[in-house]
């Protein structure tokens, strides 16, 4: 687990890094994620920002918009969906490792939504409390 202000520290590393490859993508950050306290599994926002990076279009022409915000107890990822042509359907293994991660540490689940225009992800923020108690696992 990793605090969220290093999770986002080290999403923003990312963003810097995509923004250098594909000037066209558009990134905003809720204000209120300064603030936000807990836990999140390494690596998670930024696999969702990859994914939507992966598996939309995003040239010149192109609007991918990717929004990551503070819901209730969540971070929410948010992406406008732009399907890209001639490419196989998507597995969907990298969010089914992230539930699976989610599954192993606490008792709180992801919320996915895809209403076809928009996909959005909301990762649960957890407390200490959440946490499952490893020594109980075998």
């Amino acid at each position: 687990m990793v605090r969220i202000d290093e999770e986002l520290a080290f999403t923003r590393s990312f963003i810097h890094l995509i923004r250098y490859r594909y000037d066209n993508i558009k990134f905003s950050f809720d204000l209120e994620l300064q603030s936000a306290q807990g836990y999140v599994p390494p690596i998670s926002v930024q696999q969702l920002v990859e994914n939507a990076v992966k598996h939309n279009r995003h040239g010149k022409a192109d609007g991918l918009c990717i929004r990551i915000t503070l819901k209730s107890k969540y971070i929410v990822v948010t992406n406008n969906i732009l399907p890209m042509t001639g490419i196989e359907i998507p597995s969907r293994i990298g969010l089914s490792n992230l539930c699976e991660r989610y599954n192993l540490i606490s008792d709180k689940e992801l919320l996915v939504e895809n209403d076809g225009e928009l996909f959005q992800v909301s990762l649960p923020i957890l407390s200490n409390n959440d946490i499952k108690d490893e020594s109980c696992n075998n």
